[in-house]
C-alpha cells in the first residue's frame, strides 16, 4: 500500500482546533518537535445514524534502532500543544541516550504491561496488518475503526486490563449496538493480547479469554418473490444510475457490496461475460460469470465513461481517497422504503442470489463457486469447477427474478 507524502505543521492551538475530521484518518506531523504527531481520526456513523469518531489525538513515532516505536501521548485538546511536545521530547531523549550507548542493554521503550490498548492497536496494524492482511487496503481502515468501540479502554496499560473490564464492555455493546458487533469487539481484543503476547510486546494473561458470546442468530433474509418484483420494477424508473446499476449488479452476480464498488474496467471481459474479482475477501481471485443483464448494465456505463476512468463505479467527491464509490446510503434507504423492504440490507443481496439458487437445487457446491466462497477444506474443490456450470446455476436463478419483475403487481395492504 502506497505511503502518504507526511503533511507537516506548526502545531499551535488555533492550527489545531481548525483541523476537521474526514472519512479517514488524516495524520499531521508536527514541524517543531521530531516524532510528534496529530492523529485525526475518521468521522463516521455507527448504525443509529450517529457521528462517532473524529477525535485528534497525539502520539510519539520514530523508528529507533531499526524498529519502529509507537506512544500515544494524549488528545488535544485535552492535553495542550506544549504538554505534548513535552511528552515528545522525553521520548525523544530516551532515543538518543539509547542510541549514544550503542544500542545496548535492554529496550527502553519496550515495558511488558505498560503499553496501552490504543497503542497495542496501532502497532498491531503497523506491524501485522499492513504486512500480513490479504488486502492491506481493505484490512488497515478496517482494523482502526475498531477504536471507537473502546472509549474506556484504549488508553489504559495491558496490564491493568481486567477480565472483568471485558464482560462490562461486552454487555455495554450488546445491549447498546447488538451481540454479534459485541461478540466482534471481544474477539479483536483477544486477538490483540495474544499478538502481543507472541510479539513480546506483554506477558501477562489475556482478558477476552474464555468470555462466554452472545448467541448469534444467523440471518436468513433475502428477497421473496414479490419483493423481487417489486424492486426490479422500481429499478425501471430509479433516476439515481449508480444505485440502480449496483442493485442489478449484485442481484446478477452475488458479489460482495465492496467488490462491487471498486470493479475495475480492466477486470472485466464482456466478450467473455466474465469479471474477475482480483481482491475478494477470502484472497484468491475467482472469477464471475456475468448473465445478460449484466453484460448490458455495463456496457452501458462504459459507454458513459469519462476520461479512462479505471473504475466502473468512480466517485466525484473531492476528498476520496480511493476514487471509486463508498457506498449509497440515502438513495438506498429511500428505495427501500418506497418498495416496502426496509429491512433489506445490501449483503441481502449477495444472499438473495445463492439461495434462489438453492430453491432451485443447485449443488452447494456450485453455489460456493458463484459466490467466491473459500472458507473450508470442501469450499477449494470450487475453484477447479468449470465456469459453464456456474453461468447455467446463476442463470437459473437470475431469469427467475427478471421474471417476477414482468408480472403484475399485487395490491399492498395499507401500512405493509
Amino acid at each position: 500500500m502506497a505511503r502518504e507524502k507526511p503533511i507537516k505543521l506548526n502545531f499551535t492551538k488555533a492550527a489545531l482546533a481548525q483541523l476537521v475530521p474526514t472519512d479517514r484518518r488524516v495524520v499531521y506531523h508536527d514541524t517543531a518537535t521530531q516524532g510528534l504527531q496529530l492523529r485525526v481520526e475518521p468521522l463516521r456513523w455507527d448504525e443509529a445514524g450517529n457521528k462517532v469518531g473524529g477525535s485528534k489525538n497525539f502520539v510519539w513515532l520514530r523508528k529507533v534502532n531499526g524498529t519502529v516505536k509507537f506512544k500515544s501521548i494524549g488528545t488535544f485538546p485535552d492535553l495542550t500543544v506544549e504538554q505534548a511536545r513535552g511528552k515528545a521530547a522525553e521520548q525523544n531523549s530516551r532515543s538518543a541516550t539509547w542510541k549514544t550507548n550503542g544500542f545496548n542493554g535492554d529496550d527502553p521503550f519496550k515495558h511488558p504491561g505498560g503499553l496501552t490498548l490504543g497503542g497495542l492497536l496501532t502497532e498491531y496494524v503497523e506491524h501485522h496488518v499492513k504486512n500480513h492482511a490479504a488486502n492491506p487496503e481493505r484490512a488497515v481502515p478496517e482494523t482502526e475503526g475498531m477504536v471507537k468501540y473502546l472509549p474506556t479502554l484504549k488508553d489504559r496499560r495491558l496490564g491493568m486490563i481486567r477480565r472483568a473490564d471485558i464482560l462490562r464492555l461486552h454487555e455495554d455493546i450488546g445491549r447498546d449496538r447488538g451481540h454479534v458487533i459485541a461478540n466482534r469487539v471481544v474477539e479483536f481484543i483477544k486477538r490483540l493480547f495474544n499478538w502481543a503476547v507472541e510479539t513480546e510486546r506483554y506477558n501477562g494473561q489475556n482478558p477476552a479469554e474464555n468470555i462466554q458470546r452472545f448467541h448469534e442468530e444467523k440471518r436468513k433474509r433475502y428477497l421473496q418473490r414479490d419483493e423481487a418484483g417489486r424492486l426490479l420494477r422500481a429499478l425501471r424508473t430509479e433516476a439515481h444510475a449508480d444505485l440502480r446499476d449496483f442493485i442489478l449488479l449484485a442481484l446478477m452476480t452475488g458479489a460482495r457490496k465492496r467488490d462491487i464498488f471498486s470493479m475495475r474496467w480492466q477486470d472485466v471481459f464482456l466478450d467473455a461475460a466474465c469479471w474477475v474479482v482480483p481482491k475478494p475477501k477470502n484472497r484468491e481471485p475467482y472469477p464471475v460469470p456475468l448473465m445478460p443483464r449484466a453484460v448490458k448494465v455495463l456496457q452501458h456505463r462504459l459507454e458513459k465513461r469519462k476520461e479512462n476512468n479505471p473504475w466502473v463505479f468512480p466517485t466525484t467527491a473531492a476528498k476520496s481517497k480511493k476514487g471509486y464509490l463508498q457506498g449509497i446510503k440515502k438513495p438506498w434507504k429511500r428505495l427501500r422504503d418506497d418498495v416496502q423492504i426496509p429491512d433489506i440490507t445490501m449483503h441481502d443481496l449477495r444472499r438473495t442470489l445463492g439461495s434462489w439458487q438453492a430453491e432451485r437445487n443447485v449443488s452447494l457446491k456450485i453455489i460456493g463457486t458463484s459466490l467466491g466462497h473459500r472458507s473450508t477444506a470442501s469450499t477449494n474443490v470450487y475453484a477447479h469447477l468449470q465456469l459453464d456450470p456456474v453461468r447455467d446455476a446463476v442463470s437459473l436463478a437470475t431469469d427467475a427474478m427478471l421474471a417476477e419483475a414482468k408480472k403484475k403487481p399485487k395490491q399492498l395492504k395499507a401500512g405493509k
